[in-house]
């Protein structure tokens, strides 16, 4: 059962401007720079790609710049999907955006070197199916990468879904365990599954933070992590916690 309907999602793009790049915050940078580090170290040569619920395709941005790789996005909700098509104009992208439920489209199976999805399988009540349906649209040998925020897992972020239970209901909590076991029960190779980066508040839901000093700001606050992840980088001090870290990451091989 899927936690977000449709209109949720509506809302989310609403004010949403074109063209919509790949972000390069600091907590995107140091994922993208995970995601390089590992295809160097597996040798890993991808054609093509897809996110699943990828509406704007900022991803989708980062991989056809980095990788040249054909990319497609599936997505259920049509206005998404619609905005996505003018945002690949924009970007000059080639490939197919799929306005389909994940549970029931029209895919190839082991069609993919690359399947990917960021801040998807939390709005979900149970995550085997949606893993699976992730898995089944995989290569043999491809690379699965699911990015989770770390919302109700963490007593810093869930303080602010504490205080706006109605703008957090549509989320549940994923573990760094949970993530583990769903790629280990596949029996996939797991190349990465941690916490990244020491804190973003990025993540919490926008329209907690309506005030507008503090949206003039956030930039400043983007570089201000920017430089002590780099500082914390260099004294060797593991950064990465379950408390502050923003994102959970699971990167896996079939």
């Amino acid at each position: 059962m899927e936690l977000s309907s449709k209109k949720y999602w509506e809302d989310n793009w609403r004010d949403l401007k074109l063209p919509a790049k790949y972000l390069k915050d600091y907590s995107h940078e140091i994922f993208a720079k995970k995601i390089k580090k590992i295809f160097q170290k597996e040798n890993f040569r991808l054609k093509n790609f897809i996110e699943i619920g990828g509406c704007p395709g900022r991803w989708v941005d980062f991989f056809n710049t980095n990788f040249g790789a054909i990319c497609d996005v599936i997505d259920y909700e049509k206005r998404g999907c619609a905005l996505t098509r003018k945002n690949f104009k924009f970007l000059g992208i080639k490939g197919e955006i799929y306005n389909q439920d994940i549970f029931h489209n029209s895919l190839k199976k082991e069609s993919y070197d690359v399947v990917l999805s960021s801040g998807l399988i939390e709005h979900f009540t149970k995550l085997k199916p949606i893993f699976e349906k992730h898995y089944e649209l995989l290569k043999k040998k491809g690379i699965l990468i699911i990015s989770v925020p770390n919302l109700k897992t963490s007593t810093f972020y869930d303080f602010f879904a504490t205080k706006h239970k109605k703008s957090y209901s549509n989320y549940r909590a994923v573990s760094k365990n949970a993530l583990w076991q769903l790629a280990k029960n596949k029996k996939m190779k797991i190349l990465f599954c941690d916490y990244l980066g020491v804190i973003n508040l990025g993540i919490v839901k926008r329209t907690i933070l309506i005030n507008n000093f503090f949206k003039k700001i956030r930039r400043i606050f983007d570089y201000f992590f920017s430089g002590l992840d780099c500082l914390i980088a260099l004294s060797h001090i593991k950064k990465e916690s379950a408390t502050f870290s923003p994102n959970i990451f699971l990167i896996a091989k079939k």
